[in-house]
This record gives structure tokens, sequence and C-alpha cells, in this order.
């Protein structure tokens, strides 16, 4: 799951088509051997604007934005991720991290991702 997130966050880049980047989510999902999880699942976008269907995305050729706000969030049946960035030409600005989580690092396309945990109440 978290590699997913990590790959379509990474290439959240200004100059990228958008539908590239869900390309990207989607070729994740099936290194992961998930190769149709992302059809039961809207996975994200752009925030601030009118959400589309997903089948649009796809047809989609509109380049990110400097600076434009994103959240993916892809699933896998029982699980989710979801945080908030930034698309910069350095790569994604997280807006939003963990706090009380616990956490774990993940590393994807040379990007060093810290991500919440699942944590484990007793």
């Amino acid at each position: 799951m978290f590699f997913i997130d990590c790959t379509l966050m990474a290439h959240t880049r200004p100059g990228v088509p958008v539908r590239d980047v869900l390309q990207k989510g989607i070729d994740a999902y099936r290194e992961k051997e998930y190769p149709d999880e992302w059809k039961l699942h809207h996975q994200g976008g752009s925030i601030g604007l009118h959400r589309q269907g997903l089948s649009s995305q796809f047809q989609n050729s509109d380049l990110i934005q400097g600076n434009q706000a994103f959240t993916w969030n892809p699933s896998i049946a029982g699980t989710k991720s979801e945080d908030t960035i930034l698309a910069t030409s350095e790569g994604p600005e997280m807006i939003t991290r963990p706090i009380r989580y616990p956490t774990l690092s993940l590393k994807v396309k040379n990007i060093s991702f810290i991500r919440p945990a699942i944590l484990e109440k007793e």
C-alpha cells in the first residue's frame, strides 16, 4: 500500500500529465501483485477542484502545475492511504505528516518518505 502511495507522490511533478502519474500508480499495484484493486476506489488527484470520475482521469491531458495540491488515495481491500502534497520541481512537499502514529520509511524514485505505520492499540 505504502509503495503505491509513494509511487504516486514521487511522480507528481510540475509539467507531468496527471494521467501519466495515475498510470505509474496502476503499474505499482501490478508490481505489488494487486493488479485490479485500483479499479475498486477512486485514486484521488488534485484537490480544490471538482473531482471527476476515474475514467475521465485517463482522458485528462492537464499538466501538473507547480505548487498544485494533490491527494492520492490508493486502496487495497480494507486499507487506504491518503495524505496531501504540493507538487514541486524538487519533489513532493508533504503537507500532512504522521504525528502520533508510528512511522516507517520508504524510498521511491530516490525520494525518502516517512509514512504513518499501523497503530496497534492494546
